[in-house]
């Protein structure tokens, strides 16, 4: 548990969104300020238009909201201390035009396959350093953006698990882990414990964390704070502690089993981003098959899907 604050290793910290990293880890994050850590706050999707109540052209919208939001993040950072934030100027998904954000695998259009695969490369980067802590969302509720980081992480340890080296934990994603029904909750324990997750509980200074909320003032936040506080209550109560606490889980890569981890789309779009002959005219057989609406991938039958793999390879 000494490691997790220690200032041995940089702190990477992979957040779907603008504000998920102050939401979900502030308390830790105060923790590794005070310890004069080095933490990056890796912001995966951060071109967004999601700011209810600014008016605003649609043809600026996405600049002008995206820089609103990234004042925001530079603003709750600063509170915590010296945090990096680093933008990957990905495309969150109202933009790419998911319309139903929770429980979706809907993740076959071509701007999605373009940010997975941008992703990956992301992720190849920092899974080989022994100078890393990454630390990916759960993806409680399985938000769709929430969901690809955590399935891209996944799938490059799967497919490096014998040489990465890289220190990798999972948080819960706030305030989704405080409102999650039972299914839900049933869902994420399965994962925790068919990859022995080990869970890492630490008391916070839950005030400083909630005076982060205050920074993002574009966001819908009056529900956060309530949020927060009651799963840190709620951690607090599970694990005897005498203060509000969050919680992270330590992965070991020999445990890796990720059963409830659904790969095909990822994987599919990963083995696309192969080059070969057959590239243009699989792709363009895909298109057809499946449409840039979407059918989900979970639909195709696996002689498909592994006849794909055998062309493509």
């Amino acid at each position: 548990m000494n490691s997790l604050f220690s200032n041995k290793k940089k702190k990477i910290v992979l957040s779907p969104h603008f504000d998920d990293f102050a939401i979900s880890l502030g308390g830790l994050a105060f923790k590794w300020s005070a310890n004069e850590c080095d933490v990056e706050d890796v912001v995966v999707f951060s071109n967004s238009e999601f700011a209810p109540g600014y008016n605003i052209a649609s043809e600026k919208r996405k600049k002008i909201i995206s820089k609103l939001r990234f004042q925001e993040e530079m603003n709750a950072t600063k509170k915590i201390g010296n945090i990096k934030i680093r933008l990957c100027n990905q495309d969150d998904a109202p933009i790419r035009r998911h319309h139903e954000l929770y429980g979706s695998y809907n993740i076959t259009r071509r701007k999605d396959r373009e940010a997975i695969n941008n992703i990956y490369e992301l992720i190849n980067t920092l899974l080989f350093s022994s100078d890393i802590q990454l630390f990916v969302p759960l993806a409680v509720k399985e938000h769709v953006d929430h969901l690809i980081v955590r399935n891209v992480v996944i799938n490059s340890i799967l497919k490096n698990k014998n040489k990465m080296k890289a220190q990798v934990f999972f948080y819960e994603d706030l305030p989704y882990a405080a409102s999650a029904n039972k299914d839900e909750q049933k869902k994420i324990g399965r994962f925790i414990k068919d990859n022995q997750l080990v869970p890492i509980t630490y008391p916070i200074d839950l005030g400083s964390k909630l005076k982060l909320l205050d920074n993002y003032k574009s966001q819908p936040i009056q529900g956060y704070y309530d949020a927060i506080n009651r799963r840190a209550e709620q951690i607090q109560e599970q694990s005897s502690k005498k203060t509000p606490s969050e919680k992270v889980f330590m992965f070991s890569p020999q445990n890796a089993v990720f059963k409830h981890n659904r790969l095909y789309p990822l994987e599919t779009s990963f083995l696309l981003n192969k080059s070969c002959s057959a590239k243009s005219n699989v792709q363009q057989f895909i298109d057809k098959k499946i449409g840039e609406t979407g059918i989900f991938l979970k639909n195709i039958s696996p002689e498909l899907y592994y006849a794909l793999k055998r062309v493509i390879k």
